[in-house]
């Protein structure tokens, strides 16, 4: 089981990494702009959860499925 969550974190910090930022453009809804965030930030946040998410699933594999 730890296996197959490894492999899960380093396909979900991959998807974060390449998929994660998003703009929000001028015609957005007051939700959507109330959520959004600067792009420099979005980009911080994008890559840092993506490769902590990475770097956890790697420990789960190489790790025998335990941290």
């Amino acid at each position: 089981m730890g296996y197959f969550a490894g492999a899960a974190l380093v396909v979900l910090g991959s998807l974060i990494i390449v998929f994660g930022d998003r703009t929000v453009g001028k015609n957005g809804g007051v939700i959507t702009r109330t959520f959004s965030m600067p792009p420099l930030n979005a980009k911080f946040l994008k890559w840092g959860a993506g490769i902590m998410c990475i770097w956890f699933g790697a420990a789960l594999l190489f790790g025998g499925g335990h941290l």
